[in-house]
């Protein structure tokens, strides 16, 4: 099951450019990033990497899904797949072989990496991971340099308590399990 789940994840990361206006750029997405991390976690059996895309995923991704199909995110059916399936696969796999210790520095490291590398190398007006224009409800509040110090701040510190709060919640359900 494991395998397979990671095989699927590897196509729907095949196809997903196929499938976006960014082409082949939208790989270099943090959220699609962690959903290479989930699927390569499963083929290795590497859980730590399943857990912080995980955490990635539930503190990052998804809500910043729902705020651009709000806003600007053009979403299509392999966008959400690649928020959705990682994060409720990734639960599935927390949940039953626990939150590895560093998950959320994991996490935070590929959303400092993935964004330093489209600031470099993506088509700026792409603007993967909000690498070289603050999202438009902010920019007239920050500067660029502001703006991804300070998200990048939020989400090491979001990434964290997520990591210790999800922690907490599976060592309780498996204490309780053994009374």
């Amino acid at each position: 099951m494991r395998r397979a789940l990671g095989i699927g994840l590897l196509v729907l990361l095949a196809v997903h450019p196929f499938l976006r206006p960014e082409g082949g750029w939208a790989l270099l997405s943090t959220c699609d990033v962690a959903a290479f991390a989930t699927a390569i976690g499963l083929l290795a059996g590497w859980h730590r990497w399943i857990a912080a895309a995980f955490v990635f995923q539930l503190v990052v991704g998804l809500p910043a899904m729902i705020l651009g199909m709000l806003t600007t995110y053009q979403a299509n059916i392999s966008g959400i797949a690649v928020h959705v399936l990682p994060l409720v696969i990734g639960g599935v796999f927390v949940y039953r072989d626990g939150m590895p210790r560093w998950s959320a520095m994991i996490a935070w490291f590929m959303q400092v990496s993935t964004l330093v590398l489209a600031a470099a190398i993506a088509p700026p007006a792409l603007n993967i991971n909000l690498a070289t224009v603050v999202w438009p409800p902010l920019a007239r509040s920050f500067s660029l340099f502001q703006f991804q110090l300070v998200l990048t701040a939020a989400i090491g510190v979001a990434l964290v308590l997520c990591e210790l709060g999800v922690r907490a919640l599976v060592l309780d359900r498996r204490e309780r399990a053994r009374t």
